[in-house]
């Protein structure tokens, strides 16, 4: 990943482009410095991409976006979880296509989705 490097963790342009293509960031797995986003920095207009639209948001606030090399939590997936029900009831993909469509135009948001949508057939 290219936040090892120094110089990419506060880049906007580097942030932007790992988000770009579909979400790296594992919800549960961040730690957030409410001085800066504040007590609820997540739009609560998704139910599976609210993590990943928060993170585009991120991107405008001055810092870094920091990786650790080391495995701190487990995914755990279960089947009466909001990711699974937004997967079944084909949610997840419309959300999905909102957020490419933020930041990609919208005739290649659809060429991404054309690929993405094989991906997302489970957690």
């Amino acid at each position: 990943m290219l936040f090892f490097i120094r110089f990419f963790k506060r880049s906007k342009f580097i942030k932007k482009l790992t988000l770009s293509f579909g979400n790296p960031i594992s919800c549960p797995s961040v730690t957030l410095n409410t001085k800066i986003v504040g007590l609820r920095p997540y739009k609560e207009d998704m139910k599976s991409n609210i993590d990943w639209e928060t993170w585009l948001d991120f991107i405008k606030y001055k810092g870094s976006f920091i990786y650790l090399n080391k495995e701190l939590t487990y995914h755990r997936i279960h089947i009466e979880s909001e990711t699974t029900r937004c997967i079944s009831n084909s949610s997840r993909l419309e959300e999905d296509y909102k957020v490419f469509c933020k930041i990609w135009p919208k005739w290649f948001a659809k060429f991404i989705m054309f690929f993405y949508k094989f991906a997302v057939k489970s957690n």
